[in-house]
């Protein structure tokens, strides 16, 4: 009888032991909070040649953003607006009203973000910075 009583507790033990390392751990939420300078862009469909351009992107914690592009020599582009981040899902709209041409895929890994377009015809990478002042003054 002590036998028995023995090995049925043996086996929960066993059993509950079993499983603690089957745990899924839950996913890490993507936070895209920062500052960020584009660093790549790779396009099916459209040439972007040889002219240079810059953009850097702050979203804020209160999920608003703003935008800093030049394309070519010059000043700066500024828009700024609000952002939503549900999953790996990012979407966002301008002050004005208008929204973002896509909605994009966001993959994170160390201080690289990857923004991929539905249907993925764009592919946008980013690295977290600070957005240089000379930027941020030489806005039109």
């Amino acid at each position: 009888m002590m036998f028995k009583r023995f090995l049925i507790i043996a086996v929960a033990a066993l059993a509950l032991a079993g499983c603690k390392g089957h745990r899924e751990e839950p996913s890490k939420a993507i936070d895209v909070t920062g500052e960020w300078e584009l660093t790549s862009i790779t396009t099916r469909g459209a040439s972007i040649g040889g002219t240079p351009i810059a953009v850097y992107i702050n979203f804020t914690a209160e999920k608003t953003f703003e935008l800093y592009q030049m394309i070519g020599e010059g000043r700066y582009t500024y828009f700024k607006g609000t952002y939503q981040l549900s999953g790996e899902s990012l979407s966002g709209t301008y002050e004005s009203g208008k929204p973002w041409g896509s909605v994009y895929t966001v993959a994170m890994e160390g201080d690289q973000m990857t923004l991929t377009t539905n249907g993925g015809s764009e592919t946008d990478t980013y690295r977290k910075t600070t957005i240089p002042q000379a930027g941020k003054d030489n806005i039109y």
